[in-house]
């Protein structure tokens, strides 16, 4: 009678914060949740144009979310930068090659000039990689451009008569 009687309530079971994972690498993810005694669930690897290739892109349950101690966290990976197939770009001047391939986030560089018969200077005659390769945005494709047919030393037909400078020059 009259005594003091002290109570402890229980809160439930312990809850922890799913803690941010978005830009950690997947060992530094797995780390921060094995110290919040939370376990890495499903890791999948997806494309991604914001998130560097091996980064967390994000996590399920979200940052924030109160769990229950083991509670699993999925994972989704970058894989980094979607692949790009690569055009056709043989037969198009080289300012139209580069532009089409710029729209594609590809670099273009001219590695060697030849001439070619039956086309124009400036015309794109190889490319590598060759059209359907799949690259990531950023990546060179190389080029070989035409300088036009190939040219011809003008032979001397002063002096010859017309039919003779013409199978001179034919020739």
């Amino acid at each position: 009678n009259g005594g003091v009687v002290v109570l402890v309530l229980s809160k439930g079971p312990e809850r922890y914060d799913v803690p941010k994972l978005a830009g950690l690498t997947l060992g530094e993810a797995e780390k921060k949740l094995t110290e919040r005694t939370l376990v890495v669930g499903d890791v999948t690897r997806e494309y991604s144009t914001t998130v560097p290739k091996d980064k967390v892109v994000s996590s399920s349950p979200k940052p924030g979310t109160e769990v229950r101690a083991d509670a699993v966290v999925d994972l989704v990976v970058s894989k980094g930068l979607p692949p790009v197939e690569v055009p056709n770009v043989v037969g198009k001047s080289f300012d139209d090659a580069s532009e089409q391939l710029a729209g594609l986030g590809l670099q273009i560089a001219q590695v060697a000039e030849k001439y070619q018969d039956g086309t124009a200077k400036g015309e794109v005659l190889s490319q590598t990689p060759g059209s359907g390769a799949r690259v990531t945005k950023g990546s060179t494709v190389e080029v070989v451009v035409s300088l036009g047919p190939p040219l011809v030393e003008v032979p001397n037909v002063l002096r010859k008569s017309v039919d003779g400078a013409r199978n001179t020059l034919e020739d």
